[in-house]
């Protein structure tokens, strides 16, 4: 293979003073994506996502204040796989990271996961489950898996989605029946992002 076929952010992720120690197999894009008519209930803007995660604090406790549901699909689960693959970008938004990694030319050397900007970010977070109260009460033991249900319910405003789980939530969609089914077309329908 030649380190040329694959793209230079994710090489560099395996590269150390110009050696490469593996090959860079699961480079993924994330979506954000949002329930056009939860926003147009909460009387937020249905065809516009948030622009900054201070939105999407804000958007989430809009939606569970208006309807009463989960605002944001927080996915903070110990342990868990995916949870650093949802979390990573908003700490990358606010200026964080854990090293030096979002910058242009990153050496895995300086820590950030302390800097004000990483803080903020938790922060973001917390606010979202301790204060506002607006991310799924099981946010703490879920899993993205978890969240996809909800949002097809029409239980859960946005999220960060991989995407695989738009085919998921078809496949589930597809499996429902009665009114569960017209309402998880509603929400198929509605779908942005």
């Amino acid at each position: 293979y030649s380190t040329e076929d694959f793209w230079p952010g994710a090489m560099k992720a395996v590269t150390w003073e110009g050696v490469t120690y593996g090959i860079p197999t699961n480079n993924e894009t994330m979506a954000f994506i949002w329930n056009a008519d939860i926003f147009k209930r909460a009387g937020l803007d249905p065809d516009k996502a948030p622009a900054t995660w201070d939105d999407v604090v804000k958007y989430s406790k809009q939606i569970h204040d208006k309807l009463g549901i989960a605002g944001y699909g927080l996915v903070a689960r110990k342990n868990a796989g995916n949870t650093p693959y949802r979390f990573m970008p908003q700490l990358w938004a606010y200026g964080g990271g854990v090293f030096d990694e979002a910058t242009a030319n990153p050496t895995y050397e300086e820590v950030k996961l302390d800097s004000p900007q990483s803080k903020a970010a938790l922060q973001a977070s917390y606010d979202m489950y301790v204060r506002d109260k607006s991310v799924p009460v099981s946010a703490l033991t879920n899993q993205q898996a978890d969240n996809q249900p909800l949002f097809l319910a029409g239980q859960l405003g946005m999220m960060i989605s991989h995407p695989s789980d738009y085919d998921v939530m078809l496949d589930l969609q597809k499996k429902a029946t009665g009114a569960d089914k017209d309402k998880a077309q509603t929400v198929i329908d509605n779908m942005r992002y």
